[in-house]
């Protein structure tokens, strides 16, 4: 067998995530839950349950996914029952874009978010 390369994870493999993207996933995450006035909040341990998921490597994809099944009392120890990967109309959806956002902000910061989107953010969040 010939190999000409060798491809590594780099998220939580070879760079230490769990104080940047984990937390933002938390965040976004207990942000819409609170929007939404439940009083059920995404812990690490969900985090972690969700991208442990095949098909949720993206964050945004675990957000999505963890609001949903938070919203809807779903328990971490069934989260492999209720993961359907996200369709192309999900990640279209304005819900995913305001996902997308309220994580950008939360991981990068209101300047750096305003910076690189060229556009102020939806909401302020000191960083």
């Amino acid at each position: 067998m010939k190999i000409d390369s060798v491809i590594f994870d780099m998220d939580g493999v070879l760079i230490d995530v769990s104080r940047s993207y984990r937390i933002a996933i938390e965040k976004t995450t207990n942000f819409f839950l609170e929007r939404k006035g439940l009083p059920t909040r995404a812990t690490q341990q969900d985090v972690e349950a969700i991208k442990n998921l095949s098909g949720f490597n993206n964050d945004w994809d675990a957000a999505y996914a963890l609001i949903a099944f938070l919203s809807k009392g779903v328990k971490k120890e069934k989260y492999t029952e209720a993961a359907k990967t996200l369709l192309f109309v999900d990640k279209i959806s304005e819900e995913y874009k305001k996902i997308q956002d309220v994580f950008q902000i939360f991981y990068l910061g209101n300047c750096l978010y305003k910076e690189l989107e060229k556009r102020d953010s939806p909401f302020s969040y000191p960083r």
